[in-house]
């Protein structure tokens, strides 16, 4: 099950389990450090998956300057079994429904970027070096959405 919620929906048990499993993910695992709470999350579409009454894997949407996904992540216990999908193809989905957005943007770690190419993502530019991670810019073009005005 996924729930979509903004920052200020979410309960103190949810946001502790976001931080939580960004924390054990994204430092302690991938041993990068750097501030995961950058401010951003108070703006951001928070989705939460859940197996087993567990929060097993997270995403935001960032929808400022440019609508974009980020912090994808999924623990341990829960990976390969579709859960990354689910997240990806749900927080596509709001861009586009909800967010009228026809151009999505995410920053991919390098080693991942025939994972996104599935999902209809391209790359854009040189991969670059984020908190000593090789990155690449990619971006996703939907088909028009009719009726709507559209954000890039």
């Amino acid at each position: 099950m996924i729930e979509i919620k903004t920052f200020d929906s979410l309960t103190p048990h949810q946001l502790y389990g976001i931080a939580a499993l960004r924390q054990e993910v994204f430092i302690v695992e991938q041993q990068c450090l750097f501030n995961d709470l950058d401010h951003k999350d108070q703006q951001a579409i928070h989705l939460l998956y859940y197996l087993n009454g567990n929060i097993s894997g997270v995403a935001r949407i960032l929808y400022l300057d440019k609508v974009s996904i980020g912090r994808i992540v999924v623990a341990k216990p829960y990976r390969n079994q579709g859960v990354a999908a689910a997240l990806i193809n749900a927080a596509m989905d709001y861009c586009k429904l909800s967010l009228n957005a026809f151009k999505i943007h995410l920053f991919a770690q390098a080693h991942l970027v025939k994972y996104y190419n599935k999902f209809g993502f391209t790359a854009v530019g040189n991969e670059f070096l984020e908190d000593g991670i090789p990155h690449q810019e990619m971006y996703y073009l939907a088909k028009s959405i009719a009726g709507s005005s559209q954000k890039s």
